[in-house]
């Protein structure tokens, strides 16, 4: 299961995001965690794979460990999502934009319980699913989660960014907002 859209280091309109504004900017911090959240994404696409490889859960046991990782960073993203919903998102509403963040909050919502479920198929016991059905499970919620998420950074990064840079035009509001984004915190990884 390869997904050919998972780009390195991240979309090219977040890269060009990156280059436009200063780190500590709201929306640069939140593209340098996308370029993060892509690389676990490349790992569960990769893992899941070879994973397939495998006939045992003793065989499979160190992919499913550095499954888990990845999938626990995935979960670790949430403060990334809480302050787009908490933050960005209510600034975009407030000026008249509900949108493009209402459909980002249903995609936060249909994606966390798949990273979740990942976490919990990738750290399960040997006493749990047969391994066969294991791998089944597995495959199928990363085939979910994976090209949805990648998706979901791309139009983030693409379009619901660069939209918030043109209505959001004041600068105090964006320092506002990073003060109200360092209240609700970070992402173990962020830079």
């Amino acid at each position: 299961m390869t997904t050919p859209n998972i780009t390195n280091p991240g979309t090219e309109s977040g890269a060009a995001l990156l280059e436009q504004l200063s780190p500590g900017h709201v929306i640069h911090t939140m593209v340098s965690e996308h370029v993060h959240i892509l690389g676990f994404l490349r790992q569960v696409d990769e893992l899941t794979a070879k994973l397939g490889d495998f006939s045992s859960r003793e065989e499979g046991e160190p992919l499913l460990a550095e499954l888990a990782t990845a999938a626990q960073s995935l979960v670790d993203a949430e403060n990334h999502h809480a302050r787009e919903e908490q933050v960005l998102f209510i600034e975009m509403e407030n000026r008249g934009v509900s949108g493009p963040p209402s459909v980002m909050r249903q995609e936060h919502d249909f994606l966390r319980p798949l990273k979740h479920r990942l976490l919990d198929l990738a750290g399960s016991g040997p006493s749990d699913p047969p391994f066969a059905r294991l791998k089944q499970s597995i495959a199928d919620t990363a085939g979910r989660l994976v090209p949805n998420l990648v998706g979901h950074i791309q139009k983030e990064d693409g379009v619901l960014y660069p939209m918030a840079l043109q209505v959001i035009d004041d600068p105090a509001i964006w320092v506002d907002m990073k003060k109200r984004c360092d209240e609700i915190g970070y992402c173990p990884f962020t830079d």
